[in-house]
């Protein structure tokens, strides 16, 4: 079916600007809701993604199930499987990670990552272009000596995680991309949330962020460890000391000031669901860190 929401088509019109190659001061992460989720639930559906309005697919998920007959293991075999596969140019890849068999001659299988939010997508990660990559697979035996076995990052289940894309512009530059899936059933059920890529080329992006990512350049100088909890930010201190803190949002605007002479704090917060820059100071140096807020 190559049916995209209303939606997602006028995406597509205006992402052939963005990919075009946009001067950096407008750079911006491009996002999109699939609006319903794309539910590949029976055998064969699949679903398209076309990011530079070039009438062919970029990425391809699918529900691929089908019986084969193994003649290794003398046994019919039903097999279940979601896949992603990258198409039109052999720069649009995907993460993933690979598996070499030396049967029948040897062959590779690929297995894109599952990556969860907050982490970062960029070009130091394995991009594989195969269009038949596979997110999760379960295979189930008719024989004595098999029953049943499953392979990939996402199976037997993974909910609201995220696959690493790379695509090409028409310029030849790299962007890069999140797509949020969801696999259930042991491989049967496929469905795509939403995704989105960043229009400034060869530039990371943050799994789940709709923002551009902003990179964090000053060494650390204090000791301090923060983490955050849906909406509250936790920090821990070796040492008692007066810091001036701030979050900012990644576009650098001030969501969060406060002074506190502390060893450890909670901050409670109602900001949106995003990332975010904590910065600690005292008179001892300055700690920044990257931390990921679940919404208000």
């Amino acid at each position: 079916m190559k049916t995209l929401s209303v939606k997602i088509m006028q995406y597509s019109l205006l992402s052939g600007a963005f990919i075009a190659g946009k001067p950096d001061a407008d750079a911006q992460v491009i996002y999109v809701d699939v609006e319903p989720d794309q539910v590949m639930d029976e055998p064969w559906e699949f679903f398209g993604i076309d990011l530079n309005d070039n009438d062919n697919y970029d990425f391809v998920f699918a529900n691929v199930t089908f019986q084969d007959v193994f003649t290794f293991w003398n046994s019919n075999v039903f097999l279940y499987r979601a896949e992603a596969g990258a198409f039109d140019n052999d720069q649009n890849a995907i993460a993933a990670s690979t598996v070499y068999w030396g049967y029948y001659g040897g062959y590779t299988w690929f297995y894109p990552l599952a990556f969860q939010e907050g982490d970062t997508i960029n070009n130091n990660l394995q991009f594989e272009e195969a269009n038949n990559q596979r997110m999760a697979e379960y295979r189930y035996f008719y024989t004595f000596l098999l029953n049943h076995t499953g392979r990939g990052n996402w199976f037997p289940e993974l909910t609201n995680h995220f696959l690493g894309i790379r695509v090409v512009g028409t310029d030849d530059s790299l962007h890069y991309g999140w797509v949020r899936c969801s696999v259930l059933d042991s491989a049967n059920t496929l469905i795509v949330h939403d995704y989105a890529f960043e229009t400034q080329p060869n530039h990371p992006i943050i799994a789940g962020s709709t923002e551009s990512y902003v990179q964090i350049n000053n060494p650390n100088t204090i000791q301090a460890i923060i983490y955050s909890f849906n909406n509250t930010v936790y920090i821990k201190m070796e040492e008692l000391q007066l810091l001036q803190i701030s979050i900012t949002d990644l576009l650098g605007k001030v969501c969060y000031e406060s002074e506190a002479e502390i060893n450890q704090l909670a901050i409670p917060l109602t900001l949106p669901t995003g990332l975010y820059v904590i910065q600690l100071q005292s008179e001892k140096g300055v700690y920044q860190k990257k931390i990921w807020l679940t919404g208000k």
